[in-house]
């Protein structure tokens, strides 16, 4: 038996030139970078999010991961 899980990464570039991605679970089926624009714009604008005391200050790609697990 496998089970497939699938996660939208969303990588952002931070001020101290290293990167930080964002994981999303489940994602929408059919999700284009497009239909990501507003969300991303928004997390840069309002400095969403912080690493290791380093805001965001742009956005470097978007990708959907899946990871498929088999029973042995």
């Amino acid at each position: 038996m496998s089970d497939i899980s699938k996660s939208l990464e969303l990588v952002f570039k931070l001020v101290n030139g290293k990167t930080h991605t964002l994981t999303l679970l489940d994602p929408l089926e059919g999700l284009t970078k497009e239909d990501l624009e507003n969300v991303i714009d928004n997390v840069i604008k309002h400095k969403f999010f912080q690493k290791n005391g380093s805001l965001v200050e742009g956005f470097e790609k978007a990708y959907i991961k899946s990871i498929e697990k088999k029973t042995l």
